[in-house]
């Protein structure tokens, strides 16, 4: 079996618009997901360290909650991100509970990633992920 994650194949029409998307309320990822923004780049040549990246990140460091009044916490090395999508990190896959990265819909494996990427810990939380 080959390490790599498979995708699944998908058209830009089976996408819903995103505010159209709804959780339901018993969800137990609603809280979580509202914690979180991810800022994906992708196909910028240097879009990482002299790129684009640097300003994303500066920009994202000055919003502020307006609930709380505090800073949005900025990652841009997501390890727990990168193992949703790509199925690295397979200690970490393996740290919670999953014998090896499963597929990239499984809800179990995508409930555990949110609470890793979005903790309900009272802040907000910028992921910029460029891989």
């Amino acid at each position: 079996r080959s390490s790599h994650r498979r995708l699944f194949s998908v058209e830009p029409f089976q996408f819903a618009d995103p505010k159209s998307v709804t959780i339901r309320s018993d969800s137990p990822i609603e809280n979580n997901r509202n914690n979180c923004q991810i800022v994906y780049i992708m196909g910028v040549e240097g879009a990482t360290h002299h790129g684009f990246s640097p300003i994303i990140e500066a920009l994202a460091q000055q919003q502020i909650d307006p609930e709380s009044g505090l800073k949005y916490i900025v990652d841009s090395n997501n390890s727990p991100l990168k193992a949703g999508l790509f199925g690295w990190f397979h200690a970490r896959v393996r740290a919670w509970g999953f014998l090896s990265p499963p597929e990239l819909g499984d809800p179990a494996f995508v409930r555990r990633v949110v609470k890793e990427i979005c903790p309900n810990d009272g802040k907000k939380h910028v992921l910029i992920e460029w891989t």
